[in-house]
C-alpha cells in the first residue's frame, strides 16, 4: 500500500471535476448500465465470457485444494508453494500484457488468452508427487498469466467503448454479471466433487474455462483495435 501511494504521487495530470448532472437514482443507474452493456455486442460478449470463465474457475478452485491434499498428499507448505506459482504467473502477465496486446492485437488477445492458457489446467487431475505435479503447477501459473493479460486488454477495450458518463455504471454492471456466478460455481464444484470426485471436477472446470474463449471471441471480432 505504501508503494502504491508513493507511485500515485507521481501522477501529474489533474482530473477535471465532472459537470453537475441530473439527480442520481439507484434504480435508474442500474437500468442505464444494464441497457448500455446489453445493447453493445462487444461489451455483452466480454461480460458473458467473463461470467462463464469465473463460474468454472470457482468450480475448479473449490476442488483444487481437496485434490492437492487428498490425492497428491501435499501439506500446507506444498499447497502454498503450488499456489504461489499462480501469483508469479499473474505478475508475469501484468508485466507482459501491454507488449502481448500490441503484438497480437487487443481484440485477439481477449479470446486467445483463455484458449491457450486454460487447457494446461487439465494437467492437474493427473498430478502426483514428482514431475507431473511440477507440470501441473506450471499449468496453474499459465492460467494466472493468461487471466491477467486478458483482463488488461478487455478492461481497456470496455473503457474505450464507453462514454465517460457511463463508465461507473458499465463497470458495476460488468462486475455484477461477471462475478455473480462465482458462488454458484463453488456450489457446483462441491456437488460435482461429491458425485464424481475432485479429479473429475478439475476436468470440468478446465473444460469450461477453455470454452469461455468461444464466447469471448465475439468480443475479439468487434475489438480489433
Amino acid at each position: 500500500m505504501a508503494a502504491s501511494g508513493l507511485l500515485a504521487t507521481g501522477i501529474r495530470r489533474r482530473e477535471e471535476r465532472p459537470e453537475a448532472g441530473r439527480r442520481r437514482h439507484l434504480a435508474r443507474d442500474i437500468r442505464d448500465g444494464l441497457a448500455f452493456v446489453l445493447g453493445q455486442p462487444v461489451l455483452r460478449a466480454t461480460v458473458a465470457g467473463d461470467a462463464v470463465f469465473n463460474l468454472f474457475l470457482a468450480l475448479y478452485q473449490t476442488m483444487l485444494l481437496v485434490f492437492l491434499q487428498r490425492k497428491v498428499g501435499l501439506g500446507s507448505l506444498g499447497i502454498g508453494l503450488v499456489l504461489s506459482g499462480m501469483g508469479c504467473g499473474a505478475l508475469s502477465g501484468a508485466l507482459t500484457a501491454r507488449a502481448i496486446a500490441r503484438r497480437l492485437g487487443q481484440g485477439r488477445v481477449i479470446w486467445l488468452a483463455p484458449l491457450v492458457t486454460c487447457p494446461p489446467t487439465a494437467l492437474m487431475p493427473y498430478a502426483r508427487p514428482g514431475w507431473s505435479l511440477y507440470a501441473a503447477a506450471v499449468g496453474l501459473a499459465a492460467l494466472s498469466l493468461g487471466g491477467v493479460v486478458r483482463v488488461v486488454s478487455q478492461s481497456s477495450l470496455q473503457q474505450a467503448l464507453t462514454p465517460d458518463r457511463l463508465l461507473g455504471r458499465m463497470n458495476a454492471t460488468a462486475r455484477f454479471v461477471s462475478w455473480g456466478g462465482v458462488p454458484l460455481g463453488g456450489v457446483l464444484g462441491g456437488a460435482s466433487g461429491a458425485l464424481w470426485g475432485a479429479g473429475a471436477s478439475l476436468w470440468i472446470g478446465a473444460t469450461g474455462m477453455t470454452l469461455s474463449s468461444v464466447v469471448l471471441r465475439r468480443a475479439g471480432r468487434g475489438g480489433t483495435m
